[in-house]
């Protein structure tokens, strides 16, 4: 039986796939971000949403969308935070009529690029509700240079010399990595031995109802996102899902995305009121870190 998607502007029909790519873009994505991003997909079924309150950047990007063969075009208000976006994304899959034949949705971030063992994720069987990915690599602002793990530190150096801050981290910065290391007691790949940190790649439109990402933190609500999801897992209140693949997906953070904008901030110590935007996200982490987590067997995707 053929999946039938229908869009404004394109027919298509699709043998059996119970899954699509759904691209997340915002305005601070270029057209060839976005572009090479539906490059990455390699024929599969696309679904670009964009989070925005610029209309006439949308209608544009529509434009370039359709032209390149996106299969269905949405979109949503923004709220000027990730979250915001990443549940917009979830809720429409679930409840847009137009997605109504897919069980699950492949999502990446419109300046991000799958790698190339992506063809891999629409051959297998699912049961989580959330499907995560430990592994991975990064490219940083479309240079050559490609790192074979994402490391958040290496990419804050990366960020210092590009803005040419010369004195050592600031206070903030400093606090900011007593939190990572927090973070890494949650953040160690299930397997024991790779320390990257785990990307939400997919999810069933079961998802939405469950768990959802937090709005009102501009930075690290997929840190969050991924250890509310470990806990409830955990309390058999979700079901998660593991995949290592170090080919799978390319992480290309870049001078317009807002990690940067934070880190520059930060770094040139331009703003004050960071400490509360900390103290709001460090709230949001277990208050202690449950030693079982240690053992937790997760369930590994094949």
């Amino acid at each position: 039986m053929e999946t039938q998607l229908w869009c404004p502007f394109i027919s298509m029909s699709y043998s059996g796939y119970k899954g699509i790519v759904g691209i997340l873009i915002s305005d601070n994505h270029t057209k060839s971000d976005v572009l090479k991003c539906m490059e990455s997909c390699q024929g599969y079924p696309i679904w670009v949403h964009a989070n925005t309150n610029n209309n006439n950047w949308a209608d544009r990007m529509e434009i370039a969308c359709k032209e390149k063969g996106c299969h269905y075009f949405s979109r949503s208000m923004s709220n000027g935070t990730p979250g915001r976006g990443k549940n917009l994304l979830m809720h429409h899959f679930t409840v847009d009529s137009n997605l109504k034949y897919f069980d699950y949705c492949f999502n990446i971030d419109g300046d991000d690029e799958w790698g190339e063992t992506f063809p891999k994720l629409f051959k297998r069987n699912y049961e989580g509700e959330f499907l995560f990915l430990s592994g991975g690599k990064m490219q940083w602002n479309d240079t050559d240079k490609i790192y074979d793990k994402y490391k958040p530190n290496q990419l804050g150096e990366i960020i210092k010399e590009d803005v040419g801050a010369q004195d050592s981290y600031p206070i903030i910065l400093q606090e900011f990595e007593k939190m990572r290391n927090i973070l890494e007691s949650f953040y160690q790949s299930p397997n024991g031995q790779e320390g990257v940190l785990n990307r939400l790649i997919g999810f069933s439109k079961a998802g939405i109802h469950n768990l959802k990402f937090k709005e009102d933190i501009k930075m690290g609500e997929d840190m969050v996102f991924h250890i509310d999801s470990l806990m409830m897992n955990k309390q058999g209140k979700l079901k998660t899902q593991y995949l290592y693949d170090n080919d799978l997906y390319l992480y290309k953070p870049n001078d317009r995305g807002i990690f940067y904008y934070q880190m520059s901030l930060w770094l040139g110590k331009k703003i004050k009121p960071l400490e509360s935007w900390l103290s709001k996200y460090m709230n949001y982490l277990p208050k202690t870190f449950p030693r079982s987590l240690k053992k937790y067997k997760v369930d590994w995707i094949e």
